[in-house]
């Protein structure tokens, strides 16, 4: 009976770090996307004051 719910709650903590690795993965391309707009504004806003300068 131990070793039964040994096995029970082992395979329950399995299950939630691979529900929290989905859920960081997900967070992570979420952030990388807006890291990747934030870098086209940086480069527009860049050239504006290149251009602001001329």
């Amino acid at each position: 009976e131990f070793r039964d719910k040994l096995t029970a709650l082992r395979s329950e903590s399995e299950y939630e770090s691979e529900v929290l690795l989905e859920q960081v993965e997900e967070e992570r391309k979420r952030l990388q996307g807006e890291l990747e707009l934030l870098r086209v504004q940086d480069v527009s806003l860049q050239e504006d004051i290149c251009t602001a300068a001329k």
